[in-house]
């Protein structure tokens, strides 16, 4: 059984997830893409895209 995430799942992802000052997400599009669809249908946990998203952060010059 598939559990979808509900409108408070995503917000707690979205604060969890909140990149810090100082780093941008250089996320591939089609990755990105991916991603997004992976975790709206359940078929990816938060640890599992926290671990995507980890690997696109990238320092910014100014930070």
């Amino acid at each position: 059984m598939i559990e979808y995430l509900t409108v408070e799942d995503l917000l707690a992802l979205a604060e969890d997830l909140r990149v810090p000052n100082g780093y941008d997400l250089d996320a591939p599009e089609d990755d990105a893409y991916d991603l997004v669809i992976a975790m709206s249908t359940g078929s990816r946990t938060y640890r599992e895209a926290a671990v995507e998203l980890a690997a696109w952060a990238r320092v910014t010059s100014n930070g």
